[in-house]
C-alpha cells in the first residue's frame, strides 16, 4: 500500500492540504505557479521538489478546488484578524510621518 501524496494533519500548516513529507501547502505551490508566473522546474528547485510532486498538488487542487479555496479565504481571515489586533508599527509610524504637522 502505497502512502498519500497529499495529506492533511491536525497541527501542521493549519491542517491544510500538503505533500506528505513536506510542510508545503498545495497553495503554496498554486502561488509560485499562478501569481509569479515561474514554471513547475523553477518551482521545484526553489521548493527542492519533483516536478512529479507538483502534478500530484496540481491534481488534488483540481479534483479539491471548493476545498483549496476555502483554506485560503480561513488564512486570509486570519491574517485580517491578526492585523486588527496586532496593528504594524511601521505602518503606523510611516501614517505619522506622511500626516503633515500644523
Amino acid at each position: 500500500m502505497s502512502k498519500p501524496k497529499i495529506v492533511k494533519t491536525t497541527g501542521i500548516c493549519s491542517g491544510d492540504a500538503r505533500l506528505n513529507a513536506h510542510r508545503i501547502k498545495v497553495r503554496d505551490i498554486l502561488y509560485w505557479l499562478d501569481v509569479h508566473k515561474h514554471s513547475k522546474e523553477q518551482v521545484a528547485k526553489g521548493l527542492d521538489i519533483t516536478v512529479e510532486e507538483i502534478d500530484v498538488a496540481l491534481e488534488y487542487y483540481r479534483t479539491h478546488k471548493a476545498n483549496i479555496e476555502a483554506e485560503e479565504r480561513r488564512a486570509d481571515r486570519v491574517v485580517a484578524e491578526t492585523e486588527k489586533r496586532h496593528p504594524s508599527k511601521l505602518q503606523q509610524k510611516l501614517e505619522q510621518l506622511r500626516t503633515p504637522t500644523t
